[in-house]
């Protein structure tokens, strides 16, 4: 097929230009008639060359695979990433569900909290919170998984105090560890490295983003 192809563009490129001075291919009407009849039958036999030629053929994304794998290590945790019974804020019956990783004292992972904020106030938008622990000793993401017990204001209560460098003694030192080794082997069984990190059901977004960029996102 790539040799009838070729023939056949080799014979059209003939056409267009002029074979030597004062030369000109299949100057008559038998040559030309001929050339139709040859023409029409290969596209005919292989009607490919012509949708090759006129339809423009998809490029390749160089990004295919690493979202490939994003997707993947989405789906292996979304049971938990996108549990209406996570701690966060916003519909827990909404059509959509999101989810943010974050850490203390993070001055970004705040700002990222609150347009989120924003935007589940007018969509439809539930979003879970996860937060990572500062060393293996540091119970404030447990504080903050108990917090989800008492409904979302006493999560976002708590989640402002952590972000702003409070609710340091809410917890004693010890009673729940497990809940930050679990939020963070996520984060890293996601392959994420920085914080805030956003999930969606169908990518990851490292670093915060202006809440009119992720509305995009939105009812896509």
């Amino acid at each position: 097929m790539a040799e009838k192809q070729l023939a056949a563009f080799a014979v059209l490129l003939g056409l267009t230009g002029p074979a030597g001075a004062g030369e000109r291919l299949f100057d008559t009407h038998a040559k030309q008639d001929a050339l139709g009849a040859e023409l029409r039958a290969l596209f005919a036999a292989e009607p490919g060359i012509i949708e090759n030629a006129l339809i423009p053929q998809p490029t390749e994304d160089p990004y295919a695979d690493e979202k490939a794998a994003d997707l993947a290590a989405i789906t292996s945790e979304a049971a938990r990433l996108f549990a209406p019974d996570a701690p966060g804020f916003g519909n827990p019956d909404a059509a959509a569900i999101w989810a943010i990783f974050v850490r203390p004292d993070c001055g970004e992972c705040a700002d990222a909290v609150r347009g989120l904020q924003s935007l589940v106030r007018v969509h439809d938008l539930r979003v879970s919170v996860f937060l990572l622990p500062t060393d293996p000793a540091d119970t404030r993401p447990g504080l903050l998984k108990a917090a989800a017990t008492q409904g979302d204001a006493a999560v976002l209560k708590v989640l402002d105090g952590v972000l702003h460098g409070g609710a340091e003694g809410a917890a004693p030192r010890g009673s729940d560890t497990t809940t930050g080794a679990t939020n963070q082997a996520m984060f890293d069984r996601l392959g994420l490295d920085t914080t805030p990190s956003y999930v969606l059901p169908d990518m990851l977004i490292r670093g915060e983003m202006p809440g009119f960029v992720l509305e995009r996102y939105i009812d896509r």
